[in-house]
């Protein structure tokens, strides 16, 4: 296919078989065309692959173009890897299998992007539904305001808006994403692959976003960011996340070794204060006492984590949180 506003997107599929058709539907159904679909098949167990041959047979056309690619399971991001190394279009957008579109999405984010050939990635508002496909409220009118690429990157880095963490189809002029991304792949983590895309692709980018909801998320109690962890595994989580988001910010071209170093400071900073929260939930007074430390140490101490140190430090901590628990003080 012919790459001139051609859109290439990217499925990470595993045992998905009950949503893909879905899906794909809503992207066959889009009033836009030509789009390229890449069905990444991370070993699934179940007959995603049977689904999509059949639909692909079905479907296919000159304008309308199904890649299957068939792997060993290795996770989402190492699907998005793949996906990276055969994209054809001029834009590039990803998408959950379990997740579908407003019959208008790509063309509305196209036509605003001819328009505005300045934009570099663009957003837009979603609906999210729960596993039972009800609307959960709180999404529906986040109401993005215009961003300028600093902004959106730190708040996307340090989570200042939580909306951000949602894949929200977000779609990325591909020369744009491999100017920073120009190995064509991402680290293959168990986790956080829409993050690995949309962190290096706001960095000193022009992010726009229309204030429309243009695609549906069913939020899945299975996804990792989700699960109910023991305190070990929740630490160990976050590790990993920090650990992962300093490997990308290390890929990033002309990010100056003085800027990374200032934002894995404040990154540290950002999951100290996750880890106290969590061990005061756990009641783990000595850990408490050593973050909150490190926290003053590095001057990252809020009220916050002040008040859970001086709770902490007293004598029938943590007597003092279930009394308050029982008497709702």
């Amino acid at each position: 296919m012919k790459s001139k506003d051609l859109i290439s997107i990217v499925i990470p599929a595993y045992n998905s078989e009950r949503t893909i058709v879905r899906c794909l539907e809503s992207i066959f159904n889009q009033s836009y065309r030509p789009i390229e679909v890449i069905v990444i098949n991370d070993g699934s167990s179940d007959k995603t692959a049977e689904i999509v041959n059949h639909y692909k047979s079905n479907k296919q056309s000159s304008s309308f173009y199904i890649n299957l690619v068939n792997k060993p399971n290795n996770g989402a991001a190492s699907c998005i890897s793949v996906g990276l190394q055969l994209i054809k279009g001029s834009f590039f957008a990803t998408i959950d299998s379990d997740d579908y579109l407003n019959e208008k999405c790509i063309e509305t984010k196209i036509n605003y992007l001819l328009c505005h050939p300045k934009c570099d990635m663009l957003l837009s508002n979603v609906i999210v539904l729960d596993k039972n496909l009800k609307v959960i409220t709180g999404y529906e009118n986040i109401g993005w305001a215009k961003h300028d690429g600093k902004e959106f990157f730190f708040d996307l880095l340090l989570d200042s808006n939580m909306a951000y963490k949602l894949s929200n189809f977000a779609i990325i002029r591909t020369s744009h994403l491999f100017k920073m991304i120009p190995k064509k792949k991402i680290i293959e983590s168990r986790e956080g692959q829409n993050f690995q895309i949309m962190l290096p692709a706001s960095y000193k980018a022009n992010v726009e976003c229309i204030n429309l909801p243009l695609m549906t998320i069913v939020a899945s109690n299975n996804s990792h960011s989700k699960k109910r962890r023991s305190l070990k595994k929740a630490i160990n989580r976050i590790n990993n996340i920090e650990a992962l988001i300093c490997g990308i910010m290390l890929d990033i071209p002309s990010l100056s070794i003085a800027e990374l170093e200032n934002l894995k400071n404040q990154l540290h900073i950002k999951y100290l204060k996750e880890k106290c929260s969590l061990y005061y939930y756990y009641k783990k007074r000595k850990q408490i006492l050593s973050t909150y430390d490190e926290l003053v140490l590095l001057k990252g101490n809020t009220a916050n984590e002040d008040t859970l140190y001086k709770n902490a430090k007293s004598k029938v901590f943590p007597l003092n949180l279930i009394i308050r628990k029982i008497f709702k003080l």
